[in-house]
């Protein structure tokens, strides 16, 4: 709320709106101790609405020359997922992102290869969208598709350097990606992953 006064001397109390749901409006809020305007990124608001995810897991590989893959397939769906991710090794890894892989497909039409678990940030709602995007550990590869980017993470004995994407990667609908990280030195090392995102619908 906030107070207009016109100089003839009359005074008009102003509240200041926002659109939501079309025509619809509602007031802007501040916070009662520091008069700051309340603004919730949009991307915490998908948490309270239900179609916020992530996956979170790790795997040992053992030996040089040793891989590992993740396979993430989009659908094909108008809400793309908005995707950040953080990838750290405990060995050193060679990390290539390709994107198109041909990928065998097994019973159902689901890709070859582990599902990994895929959680919803709010816990215990109980009308939570299903994630419409999928996760695969080590699916079987017939070709790997176009690179986007390599890197060099990991290290020693203990979590190493690592990949993150630190800001939201908006992923193409009706497309897989693939993550694949080469092992460079022997002996057993893990790649440990955490990926978040959201899923949303362009609107004009």
């Amino acid at each position: 709320m906030a107070a207009l006064q016109l100089m003839s001397g009359t005074t008009f109390d102003t509240r200041i709106h926002g659109v939501y749901s079309g025509a619809s409006y509602a007031p802007i809020r501040t916070d009662q101790s520091t008069h700051s305007l309340q603004i919730l990124p949009y991307s915490h608001q998908r948490i309270h609405a239900g179609s916020h995810y992530f996956t979170k897991d790790w795997y040992d590989v053992n030996g040089s020359g040793s891989t590992c893959s993740l396979l993430i397939q989009v659908a094909d769906d108008d809400k793309l997922p908005h995707t950040f991710w953080e990838i750290v090794g405990e060995a050193e890894f060679t990390l290539t992102l390709y994107k198109d892989p041909t990928i065998k497909i097994v019973g159902g039409g689901s890709a070859s290869g582990t599902a990994l678990l895929r959680c919803n940030n709010r816990f215990q709602y109980q009308t939570v969208s299903p994630s419409l995007t999928l996760y695969y550990l080590n699916p079987e590869i017939t070709t790997s598709g176009s690179t986007l980017y390599t890197a060099k993470i990991g290290s020693g004995k203990a979590d190493g350097g690592g990949n993150r994407a630190d800001r939201e990667v908006v992923l193409e609908k009706d497309t897989k990606y693939l993550f694949v990280f080469v092992k460079e030195a022997a002996g057993i090392g893990y790649v440990d992953w955490h990926f978040e995102w959201y899923e949303h619908e362009d609107r004009s």
